[in-house]
């Protein structure tokens, strides 16, 4: 820039020009001139960067199977496959072709429950309409009311500071329902 300051302030001009060439037209290509340097400034330092650091890396991808799918020891599986959205049916149609039998659609999760192979996992694992595959596991009820429950309950509502009070929870359910499936 300084050799432009400089190339307009001295009698001669930086280029050749004949009388028709006005000094706005010097300034613009001066400019260009130097707009042409900084870029292959820039081009040689980023380069530098690449070489010195190496390519910028992908982020290393979680896998898709849950834990217990990592190494399955059975050879048929029941699973939840957890789609992007709106393409729960067409994995559900690429599970059907392959002759597996789709137990379950959940439509609020774009998700499907099936049996599979073990050598399923690895086609759902590539498959990019697939999120997640998670074990479909079979959830038991149980039901607690014996005296060492009781006197649990009777110990905590004492140490919360509630043992004389008129709130008892008698009359109250509860209920936990585990469908199984992970929105995540």
């Amino acid at each position: 820039m300084l050799t432009l300051v400089r190339g307009l302030q001295s009698a001669e001009p930086p280029y050749d020009t004949d009388a028709r060439t006005s000094s706005v037209e010097v300034l613009l290509r001066s400019l260009i001139g130097e707009c042409r340097r900084l870029v292959a400034a820039v081009v040689v330092v980023f380069c530098a960067v690449v070489f010195v650091n190496g390519a910028p890396r992908a982020e290393p991808r979680a896998p898709k199977r849950d834990a217990l799918l990592q190494s399955p020891a059975a050879r048929s599986l029941r699973v939840i496959v957890t789609t992007r959205p709106g393409a729960a049916s067409r994995v559900e149609k690429k599970l059907r072709n392959r002759g597996r039998r789709v137990s379950s659609r959940f439509a609020l999760l774009d998700a499907v429950a099936a049996r599979v192979r073990v050598e399923d996992l690895a086609y759902l694992e590539a498959d990019p309409d697939v999120i997640h595959i998670s074990t479909d596991s079979r959830v038991i009820g149980h039901a607690v009311a014996n005296e060492a429950a009781t006197a649990a309950a009777s110990s905590f509502t004492a140490a919360l500071g509630l043992a004389g009070s008129p709130w008892t929870g008698k009359g109250v359910g509860i209920a936990v329902i585990d469908s199984g499936a992970s929105t995540r």
